[in-house]
């Protein structure tokens, strides 16, 4: 399983995304279809990180 890469991430972000996807799981895991609570939260994880480091690409690209 390809997890988000920590490296290069702050503290913060790491911190952002854990809260991101403890806030998110529960409105998940009662419409979730098929697969484990496992996968799911670990597909929220992985998600939940793509999209904060797409945030932050934007965002240093606007700041150039």
């Amino acid at each position: 399983m390809n997890l988000p890469k920590s490296s290069g991430w702050g503290p913060n972000v790491e911190h952002l995304v854990a809260e991101l996807t403890e806030a998110a799981y529960p409105v998940a895991l009662r419409h979730r279809g098929q697969g484990s609570w496992v996968d799911l939260e670990l597909d929220l994880w992985k998600a939940l990180g793509q999209a904060v480091r797409d945030w932050q690409w934007e965002n240093s690209r606007l700041d150039c």
